[in-house]
């Protein structure tokens, strides 16, 4: 249109230039305003679009802060958990040692208390037959006393064999360790050592032993 107008000007037709111009006005302002309706449609959509864009990256963004918040939670209740379950393990361990300590030491003291009875026990025996053996030797008849020394005495014939078999029913095998372990000393120091596992006193294992108190002491 715009080329007719200018070719009908030269022409000398101003009317018709005039009616050409016109309607390539007409035209280029539709055209103008289709390009610009769409211009606006397109920029309408890509904000659109940007908008939605952004809107999922934010939810996106959100999800994985909430994940990394819900993951690092979980991580932190699992150490913890795994923290208490190994102080558990810890305090089952130690109250299971502290338990076997307790009972070792009431056994020690349990064996402490029966060797300690014992002792007694043995010590008393041994006396009773010191005893025994005195009465017997100022019997005036020789079998009086006898059968009663005899059961004292365990059947031993003398009283050293007699104290041994009751120490040992304490201290098992005590006299041969003393004197596998001891060899230097002489038979009486040995026997002495043994003795020495009692509370007997100087004079008492001196009449064990059928010594006078002053060898007794210097043995």
């Amino acid at each position: 249109m715009g080329a007719l107008s200018h070719f009908t000007e030269l022409q000398g037709d101003n009317a018709t230039s005039l009616q050409y111009l016109k309607e390539y006005e007409k035209n280029a302002s539709v055209i103008l305003a289709n390009r610009e309706q769409k211009s606006i449609y397109r920029i309408q959509r890509q904000f659109d679009y940007e908008s939605l864009q952004n809107a999922m990256t934010q939810k996106i963004i959100s999800r994985h802060r909430i994940i990394i918040i819900i993951s690092a939670l979980l991580l932190a209740a699992a150490i913890v958990i795994i923290a208490l379950q190994y102080k558990q393990k810890r305090l089952m361990e130690t109250e299971a040692e502290m338990k076997s300590q307790i009972d070792a030491l009431k056994q020690d003291l349990r064996q402490t208390v029966k060797s300690s009875v014992m002792e007694m026990e043995v010590a008393l025996r041994l006396r009773m037959m010191i005893t025994a053996n005195q009465v017997k030797k100022k019997a005036k008849e020789p079998n009086e006393w006898g059968d009663l020394v005899w059961q004292v005495m365990n059947g031993k014939d003398n009283l050293f064999d007699a104290a041994q078999s009751n120490i040992e029913t304490v201290y098992p095998n005590l006299y041969a360790f003393i004197a596998e372990n001891h060899p230097d000393l002489t038979k009486t120091e040995a026997r002495l050592c043994l003795l020495s596992f009692t509370d007997l006193s100087n004079t008492e294992m001196a009449k064990i032993l059928g010594l006078s108190l002053n060898t007794e002491n210097h043995q």
